[in-house]
């Protein structure tokens, strides 16, 4: 462990300090050819809207590669990946975005953010402050109840009716990280209404406690193999938890876990993946998931990271490897989405999966260099996807809105490396594929799916030193470290 701690800090801290250089100075150009929606930038969150197949809409973060200042950005699209603008100003400095739903039907944006939660109507163009830093959860009847349950190692607390209240959480228990609702909450039929990840105080340890519709919760369930080096986990409830239904996905930074009764107790699903040191940045589960429905489906994006051997010269660190690993049963196997040697045959970052079978991932390199991809047919990746929803008849029409300060439209930003910083090289992008919605495994038949679930840290984890880049301008994960005096993960 102490050795492991020691790799993990020096790493973190060689790669923190180049982040921190390329922003203050200047750096060469990019010289990455891998095909990106955005140009040279390296994605860590994506999130795709409850009301996706009537919008279009699909959210990312990421920072840019090769960038002085503002180098967070928010990136929206509202025709399903053809074309994408920034949102959230020039300088973004949130983290982890969703969307919800009010009771018009409109989006409703929010987030945890250095400076306090944040909430958008408004697709992201301007935010304001709900409460004190935490990570939030919106009810899923948030367009009746208006309800946001936010963890914070600090007080729990929840958003509605305009104004604050603070909730008990696990009383001191853990350290509070995630709340994960039930899909009626605040019914959660036979099961707890709401579920808290956080971390044990003592060990470090990941664990899960069930709580009831006040939020008081109890009894933890350990997350065998997670630790405060590693963060707590986000939660994700089945689409019929509260019936016969038991299942609950819980997912660290360095792996998924599942419980079948209920949050009671957790099993970590094993992947096949390289040897090295895996991370499991984000996990994505479809709206509709059931353990005995036809829609068993899991993505998760996968970074595998390679110490040096022995006498070998400083600075060529193998590559990392990883990328998206699907599941279509519900964990049990697993395969890898995409062809050997393509854009995330170095890792992923980011991944989520939409109503219609879509994919859309982010990657990194290991050289500073990465992107914003999508896939039809779970096979192969491609820069854009077809446009879907009602901007749909505008792409390429010069209807769609310009991405960044040089007006390019984003049905072009794959080839132009619209909004790339001064002094890059726009990554060079493949052609579109055929339309398509996907390889059938995420339609239930006469079904068309509201939403989907997805967890992750979104620029708040140190992936052991090469993902710190993205983490060098995020500042939520502050709460714990100034609490605990460890360098913490969320």
């Amino acid at each position: 462990m102490v050795r492991k701690r020691s790799i993990v800090a020096v790493a973190c801290g060689m790669v923190l300090a180049a982040a921190a250089a390329s922003a203050t100075t200047p750096v060469a150009a990019a010289t990455s050819t891998g095909i990106s929606a955005i140009g040279d930038e390296v994605v860590n969150w994506i999130t795709v809207s409850p009301a996706y197949t009537r919008t279009g809409t699909v959210l990312a973060t990421s920072v840019a590669t090769n960038c002085r200042s503002n180098c967070q950005h928010l990136w929206i699209t509202h025709d399903g990946g053809a074309s994408w603008h920034l949102t959230g100003g020039s300088n973004w400095s949130g983290t982890a975005p969703e969307i919800t739903l009010d009771s018009a039907g409109h989006e409703v944006l929010y987030s945890a953010a250095s400076g306090g939660d944040k909430i958008s109507t408004d697709d992201g163009a301007t935010w304001n402050v709900f409460g004190i830093n935490g990570y939030a959860t919106a009810s899923p009847g948030y367009a009746k109840d208006g309800l946001i349950a936010v963890a914070s190692d600090k007080s729990d607390y929840v958003y509605a009716g305009g104004s604050t209240h603070p909730v008990a959480g696990s009383q001191g228990s853990m350290r509070d990280a995630f709340f994960g609702l039930a899909p009626l909450f605040p019914s959660g039929g036979s099961q707890a209404p709401a579920l808290l990840s956080g971390l044990d105080p003592h060990s470090g340890q990941g664990e899960v406690e069930r709580c009831d519709q006040n939020f008081v919760c109890a009894n933890p369930a350990p997350l065998v193999g997670s630790s405060q080096m590693n963060g707590a986990a986000r939660i994700i409830t089945s689409s019929g938890y509260g019936g016969s239904d038991q299942t609950v996905f819980a997912k660290s930074i360095v792996g998924v876990y599942k419980s079948t009764d209920g949050g009671q107790s957790f099993t970590q699903l094993v992947l096949p993946t390289p040897s090295g040191t895996v991370t499991t940045p984000m996990l994505s589960v479809p709206a509709d998931y059931r353990e005995s429905g036809p829609d068993r489906s899991l993505y998760v994006a996968v970074q595998v990271v390679h110490t040096s051997p022995p006498g070998a010269t400083p600075g060529q660190q193998p590559p990392p490897e990883g990328g998206v690993y699907a599941s279509h049963d519900g964990g049990s196997t697993w395969r890898q989405i995409g062809a050997a040697g393509d854009v995330l045959s170095h890792g992923a970052l980011a991944v989520a999966v939409a109503p219609d079978g879509r994919l859309f991932a982010g990657y990194y390199d290991g050289t500073y260099h990465g992107g914003l991809v999508c896939s039809t047919n779970q096979s192969r990746w491609q820069a854009t996807c077809p446009a879907v929803g009602p901007k749909a008849a505008t792409v390429g029409g010069g209807g769609s809105k310009p991405a960044g300060s040089n007006g390019t439209p984003c049905a072009s930003c794959s080839n132009s490396g619209a909004n790339i910083q001064s002094g890059q090289t726009p990554s060079t992008a493949g052609g579109a594929a055929a339309p398509g919605t996907g390889d059938g495994s995420n339609d239930a038949p006469g079904s068309t799916p509201a939403s989907v679930h997805s967890s992750g840290f979104g620029g708040v984890a140190p992936i052991l030193g090469i993902i710190a880049a993205v983490l060098a301008v995020a500042a939520v994960g502050v709460r714990f470290r100034r609490r605990s005096g460890q360098g913490l993960s969320e």
